[in-house]
C-alpha cells in the first residue's frame, strides 16, 4: 500500500450568521466600556492597575461576545491530493532523438530525457511533496506503480527498472490512462502529468481517454517528447533473384537499398551465405541526402547443389537505432540433374547441329561422367535412316500428353506446324504455362513468327509480329539491356573475368529480324546494335 500523507488545517467556524462589521463594532464597544468604567471609578488605585483591570474586563466581555456569536476554531486533518506522473516506457521511448549531422553526434533517448526533466533539486522535491502525494506510474501495455522517491533529488528513482513486469513492445497509452483513472477513484487528484512521445499502437485512443478524464474532473497535462525528423535508417527494401537455378549458372541478385536521413555515408552491401557466414559478393555504395534509394547488383556462382539460404546485408550507420531491417534473407535452390529436352527443326541447319552436339556432350558439373541433358531431337523433313542411326532422334514429336509433360525444356527452330497435331501443340503450351517447362524459339526467318501465330504454339511467342530482316553494313553486336544484365539467360561472362560482360567477343550478326511489337509482360533482354551505332533492333 502506498504511504498516505496528510496535513492539519485550521479554520474559524461561525454558527450565528452575524455580519462581521457588527461583531467588530461590538468588540470595540466592549473595550471602550471596560476602559470607561475604570477610568471614572473613585479610589486611590494607581493608573497602571486601572488599565490592567480594564483590559481584563474587556477580554471577559469579548469572550462573552465570542460565545454568543457561536464562533469556534476548528483543526481538521485532510489527505493531500495526488499528483500523478505517468511515464511512457514503450520501445519507442528508447529512440535517441537527433539527426545524423556532425552537430548532432550526442543524442539521448526519450526516456533518459524524462529522467533529466524530473531530476530537480531536493528543495523543489520537498516543496512538491508538502503539497501533493506524488504517485508515478510506468506504462506501456501494462501499468506499474513505481516506489515513492520522497526525500531524494528526483521525482523518480534513478535506478528505476521501467521494463520490470512490463510488455514494452506495444504502446497502449489510452488504456493505461483509463486504468490510472480507475485507480484514482475515490482519491483527490490534482492532475495527471503524461510524459510520452504520443505513439499509441493499440487500444483506446488518447482522445477518448482525455474525454473520460474530463468527465472524472481530472486535468491532464502532457509533456511531449521526441523529434519530428526521420530517424537515421538504412534498410534493404527488396531483393529480386531467381528461386531455382542450375549448378554452374551465375546467380544475379538485384537489391534495393533505402537510406533515410543519412548524410554522406559509405556503406557496404554484402551477399552472405547464412549457413557458413561466407561473403559471396560485396559492393560499396555512397549514401547522401535526407532520403535516397539505390539499386545494387550482386552475384555469385554456386559450387554445390541443394537448398541454400542467402542474405543481403547493408552495414549499419553509426547513429542508426533500428538494425533489424538491415538484411534480407531469401532461399535459393540449386539443381544438378539431368534435363529432358525436345529439339524440333524442320530440316538440318547450323543452329540444329550446334545445339544437338552441345546438348549431347554437356555433362553435369558434380558428376562429370553423367550427361546433363537427355535429348530427343526431331527433324521433320529428315531422312528415315537418320532416325535409325541416331539414338537421340525421333521421327515425330510424341503425341501423348503425359510424354510431353516429362520434358523440362522445348527448343523450336524453323518448323512446319501442320505436322504437329493441335492436341500436341496444346499439350506443349500447358507444359510451359502450367508445368513450368522452358521454351526457346530459334529462327532468323521473318515468316516463322507469322506461321506460328495461327496455331496454339503462337501463344508462347513473346512477340506479335515481325518484318523482313535487314542487313547491316558491317554487322550487328548483341547488347544486353539493363534488365538483361541481371537475368540468367543473358549473363554472358568470361571464366575468371569476375563476371565481366564479353559481348564484344561474340561473333557479329549479319542479319537481324526486327520485331514490330511485343506482347504485354514480355521482357527485352538484349538488343542488336549496328557496329556503327546508327541503328538498334
Amino acid at each position: 500500500m502506498p504511504e498516505i500523507h496528510s496535513s492539519v488545517d485550521a479554520s474559524l467556524l461561525i454558527t450565528w450568521p452575524v455580519p462581521l462589521w457588527v461583531v467588530l463594532l461590538a468588540s470595540a464597544a466592549c473595550g471602550l466600556f471596560g476602559y470607561w468604567i475604570y477610568r471614572n471609578e473613585r479610589g486611590h488605585s494607581p493608573g497602571w492597575l486601572r488599565y490592567l483591570m480594564a483590559t481584563i474586563r474587556s477580554l471577559l466581555l469579548l469572550m462573552i461576545l465570542w460565545m454568543l456569536t457561536g464562533w469556534s476554531w476548528l483543526l481538521t486533518r485532510s489527505e493531500r491530493p495526488d499528483l500523478v506522473l505517468v511515464v511512457d516506457v514503450s520501445d519507442s521511448m528508447a529512440t535517441p532523438d537527433g539527426i545524423s549531422t556532425p552537430d548532432a553526434a550526442q543524442t539521448i533517448s526519450r526516456l533518459d530525457r524524462v529522467r533529466q526533466l524530473l531530476n530537480v533539486s531536493r528543495q523543489q522535491t520537498n516543496r512538491l511533496y508538502e503539497r501533493y502525494q506524488v504517485r508515478t506510474y510506468a506504462v506501456a501495455q501494462d501499468v506499474v506503480l513505481l516506489p515513492s522517491s520522497a526525500g531524494s533529488d528526483a521525482l523518480i528513482p534513478h535506478t528505476a527498472d521501467f521494463s520490470s513486469g512490463l510488455n514494452s513492445q506495444h504502446s497502449r497509452l489510452g488504456d493505461a490512462i483509463n486504468r490510472v483513472i480507475d485507480r484514482q477513484t475515490g482519491r483527490s487528484t490534482a492532475a495527471i502529468v503524461l510524459f510520452s512521445d504520443g505513439i499509441n499502437t493499440a487500444g483506446t485512443t488518447l482522445t477518448d481517454a482525455g474525454q473520460r478524464a474530463r468527465r472524472a474532473g481530472i486535468p491532464i497535462h502532457t509533456v511531449a517528447l521526441g523529434d519530428q525528423s526521420v530517424q537515421p535508417d538504412l534498410r534493404v527494401g527488396n531483393v529480386l533473384c531467381e528461386q531455382q537455378v542450375f549448378l554452374g549458372d551465375r546467380v544475379g541478385i538485384e537489391a534495393t537499398v533505402i537510406a533515410s536521413d543519412v548524410f554522406s555515408a559509405q556503406s557496404k552491401v554484402q551477399l552472405i551465405d547464412v549457413a557458413t557466414g561466407a561473403v559471396l559478393d560485396e559492393i560499396s555504395v555512397l549514401l547522401n541526402g535526407s532520403a535516397s534509394q539505390h539499386e545494387v547488383s550482386l552475384g555469385y556462382v554456386p559450387e554445390k547443389p541443394g537448398q541454400h539460404s542467402l542474405r543481403v546485408v547493408i552495414s549499419h550507420h553509426a547513429t542508426e537505432k533500428n538494425t533489424e531491417n538491415n538484411h534480407w534473407d531469401f532461399p535459393l535452390v540449386v539443381h544438378d540433374q539431368m534435363l529432358r529436352v525436345l529439339l524440333v527443326f524442320a530440316q538440318p541447319s547450323y543452329e540444329f547441329r550446334f545445339l544437338k552436339h552441345f546438348l549431347e556432350r554437356s555433362q553435369q558439373r558434380s558428376q562429370q561422367t553423367q550427361a546433363a541433358f537427355q535429348l530427343v531431337s526431331v527433324l521433320q523433313s529428315g531422312d528415315i535412316d537418320y532416325v535409325q542411326q541416331d539414338q537421340f532422334a525421333n521421327r515425330w514429336i510424341p503425341t501423348d500428353a503425359k510424354a510431353i509433360e516429362q520434358f523440362d525444356a522445348f527448343i523450336f527452330g524453323p518448323l512446319d506446324t501442320q505436322l504437329i497435331p493441335g492436341t500436341t501443340q496444346q499439350a506443349i503450351v500447358e507444359a510451359v504455362t502450367r508445368g513450368g517447362a522452358g521454351c526457346l524459339f530459334v529462327s532468323g526467318l521473318y515468316d516463322f513468327v507469322n506461321r506460328l501465330e495461327d496455331g496454339p504454339l503462337g501463344d508462347l511467342l513473346p512477340v506479335v509480329s515481325a518484318k523482313p530482316g535487314s542487313t547491316g553494313g558491317e554487322g550487328y553486336l548483341l547488347e544486353p539491356t539493363s534488365l538483361g544484365l541481371s537475368s540468367l539467360p543473358t549473363q554472358w561472362v568470361s571464366p575468371g573475368s569476375g563476371g565481366s560482360i564479353v559481348t564484344d567477343r561474340l561473333p557479329w550478326l549479319q542479319t537481324v529480324l526486327p520485331i514490330t511489337e511485343i506482347k504485354p509482360g514480355a521482357q527485352v533482354l538484349a538488343e542488336a546494335v549496328s557496329v556503327d551505332g546508327k541503328s538498334r533492333s
